[in-house]
Protein backbone atom coordinates (compact mmCIF):
# COMPACT_ATOMS: atom_id res chain seq x y z
CA UNK A 1 0.00 0.00 0.00
CA UNK A 2 1.44 3.88 -1.07
CA UNK A 3 1.02 6.89 0.95
CA UNK A 4 1.34 9.85 -0.19
CA UNK A 5 1.52 12.85 1.77
CA UNK A 6 1.68 15.07 -1.25
CA UNK A 7 -1.41 16.15 -1.43
CA UNK A 8 -1.89 17.03 1.96
CA UNK A 9 1.16 18.93 2.55
CA UNK A 10 0.32 22.55 1.56
CA UNK A 11 3.07 22.95 -1.09
CA UNK A 12 5.96 20.81 0.75
CA UNK A 13 5.85 18.02 -1.60
CA UNK A 14 8.12 15.13 -0.86
CA UNK A 15 10.79 14.12 -4.04
CA UNK A 16 10.91 10.85 -2.63
CA UNK A 17 8.16 8.97 -1.78
CA UNK A 18 6.60 7.57 1.24
CA UNK A 19 5.01 4.41 2.16
CA UNK A 20 3.19 2.31 5.06
CA UNK A 21 3.48 -1.16 4.43
CA UNK A 22 1.59 -3.39 7.02
CA UNK A 23 3.83 -6.24 8.83
CA UNK A 24 2.29 -8.78 11.25
CA UNK A 25 4.46 -9.55 13.84
CA UNK A 26 4.86 -13.29 15.50
CA UNK A 27 6.23 -11.75 18.70
CA UNK A 28 4.50 -9.01 19.92
CA UNK A 29 1.34 -10.88 20.51
CA UNK A 30 3.22 -12.85 22.95
CA UNK A 31 3.07 -10.13 25.64
CA UNK A 32 1.56 -10.57 28.58
CA UNK A 33 -1.08 -8.08 27.47
CA UNK A 34 -1.13 -8.91 24.02
CA UNK A 35 -0.25 -6.27 22.20
CA UNK A 36 -1.39 -6.12 18.12
CA UNK A 37 0.12 -8.35 15.96
CA UNK A 38 -0.29 -5.99 12.58
CA UNK A 39 1.70 -2.92 12.77
CA UNK A 40 2.52 -0.36 10.11
CA UNK A 41 5.68 1.19 8.75
CA UNK A 42 6.68 4.26 7.58
CA UNK A 43 9.02 3.87 4.75
CA UNK A 44 10.78 7.04 3.22
CA UNK A 45 12.33 6.05 0.13
CA UNK A 46 14.68 8.82 -1.68
CA UNK A 47 14.14 10.59 -5.42
CA UNK A 48 15.21 8.30 -7.67
CA UNK A 49 14.54 4.95 -6.01
CA UNK A 50 11.85 3.45 -8.56
CA UNK A 51 14.15 4.47 -11.61
CA UNK A 52 17.26 2.66 -10.37
CA UNK A 53 18.37 -0.68 -9.26
CA UNK A 54 20.75 1.59 -6.11
CA UNK A 55 20.73 -0.49 -3.22
CA UNK A 56 20.77 2.12 -0.12
CA UNK A 57 21.60 2.61 3.88
CA UNK A 58 18.88 1.95 6.15
CA UNK A 59 18.06 4.34 8.73
CA UNK A 60 15.52 3.09 11.42
CA UNK A 61 14.14 6.12 13.59
CA UNK A 62 12.88 4.77 17.01
CA UNK A 63 10.12 7.06 18.49
CA UNK A 64 10.28 8.56 21.74
CA UNK A 65 7.86 7.46 24.56
CA UNK A 66 4.22 8.21 23.80
CA UNK A 67 5.19 9.32 19.93
CA UNK A 68 4.50 6.66 17.55
CA UNK A 69 5.47 6.07 13.83
CA UNK A 70 2.74 8.19 13.28
CA UNK A 71 4.74 11.39 14.66
CA UNK A 72 7.68 11.68 12.19
CA UNK A 73 4.96 12.63 9.23
CA UNK A 74 2.76 15.37 11.38
CA UNK A 75 2.16 18.35 9.63
CA UNK A 76 3.16 21.50 11.43
CA UNK A 77 1.97 24.87 9.53
CA UNK A 78 5.59 26.53 9.59
CA UNK A 79 7.78 23.85 10.12
CA UNK A 80 8.70 20.46 8.17
CA UNK A 81 8.35 16.89 9.69
CA UNK A 82 11.36 14.55 9.63
CA UNK A 83 10.47 12.85 6.17
CA UNK A 84 10.54 16.21 4.67
CA UNK A 85 13.37 17.39 6.47
CA UNK A 86 15.30 14.67 5.64
CA UNK A 87 13.96 15.16 1.82
CA UNK A 88 15.29 18.81 1.09
CA UNK A 89 18.60 17.73 2.54
CA UNK A 90 18.72 14.62 -0.12
CA UNK A 91 17.64 17.38 -2.63
CA UNK A 92 20.55 20.26 -1.44
CA UNK A 93 23.02 16.69 -1.03
CA UNK A 94 24.09 17.87 1.99
CA UNK A 95 22.92 14.02 3.09
CA UNK A 96 23.17 11.13 0.53
CA UNK A 97 20.10 9.19 -0.33
CA UNK A 98 18.97 6.69 2.12
CA UNK A 99 15.95 4.48 3.43
CA UNK A 100 14.52 5.50 6.37
CA UNK A 101 12.46 3.44 8.73
CA UNK A 102 10.16 4.66 11.08
CA UNK A 103 8.44 1.45 13.30
CA UNK A 104 5.03 1.45 15.21
CA UNK A 105 6.16 0.72 18.47
CA UNK A 106 3.31 2.09 20.83
CA UNK A 107 1.71 -0.30 23.49
CA UNK A 108 -0.80 0.08 25.81
CA UNK A 109 1.32 1.46 28.29
CA UNK A 110 2.13 4.82 25.43
CA UNK A 111 5.19 2.65 24.46
CA UNK A 112 8.77 1.40 25.78
CA UNK A 113 12.05 1.36 26.29
CA UNK A 114 12.37 -1.26 22.74
CA UNK A 115 13.37 -3.89 24.81
CA UNK A 116 12.40 -7.59 25.26
CA UNK A 117 9.68 -7.46 27.79
CA UNK A 118 7.05 -10.40 28.81
CA UNK A 119 4.69 -7.19 29.92
CA UNK A 120 4.41 -5.71 26.73
CA UNK A 121 5.94 -7.28 24.24
CA UNK A 122 9.37 -8.20 22.39
CA UNK A 123 10.06 -5.09 21.25
CA UNK A 124 13.90 -5.72 20.85
CA UNK A 125 12.88 -9.10 19.16
CA UNK A 126 10.11 -7.24 16.80
CA UNK A 127 12.84 -4.71 15.88
CA UNK A 128 15.97 -7.37 14.75
CA UNK A 129 13.86 -10.45 14.01
CA UNK A 130 11.49 -8.98 11.91
CA UNK A 131 11.05 -5.27 11.02
CA UNK A 132 15.05 -5.23 9.75
CA UNK A 133 14.26 -8.65 8.15
CA UNK A 134 10.91 -7.48 6.20
CA UNK A 135 12.67 -3.96 4.94
CA UNK A 136 15.87 -5.86 3.73
CA UNK A 137 13.19 -8.40 1.86
CA UNK A 138 10.87 -5.97 0.50
CA UNK A 139 13.16 -2.69 -0.52
CA UNK A 140 16.88 -2.36 -1.72
CA UNK A 141 18.90 -2.17 1.06
CA UNK A 142 22.54 -2.07 1.96
CA UNK A 143 21.74 -5.54 4.07
CA UNK A 144 25.44 -5.11 6.02
CA UNK A 145 26.63 -3.61 9.27
CA UNK A 146 27.82 -0.61 7.18
CA UNK A 147 24.46 -0.02 5.76
CA UNK A 148 23.03 0.35 8.62
CA UNK A 149 22.07 3.31 11.39
CA UNK A 150 19.50 3.41 14.24
CA UNK A 151 18.82 6.71 15.82
CA UNK A 152 15.88 8.28 18.17
CA UNK A 153 15.50 10.38 21.24
CA UNK A 154 14.25 10.23 25.03
CA UNK A 155 13.24 6.22 25.17
CA UNK A 156 14.15 5.89 21.52
CA UNK A 157 17.27 6.99 22.00
CA UNK A 158 17.99 4.29 24.63
CA UNK A 159 16.63 1.19 22.25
Amino acid sequence: MTWSPKAARFGRPLRGTLVKPILTSKCLPSALYQEPAERELFVYLPPGYDDSSERYPVILMLPAFFGTHGSAAKYAAFEPNTFERLDAQIAKDECRPVILVVPDAMTRFGGGQFVDSVTSGLHQTHLAEEVIPFVDDNFRTLAEAGGRGVVGRSSGGFG
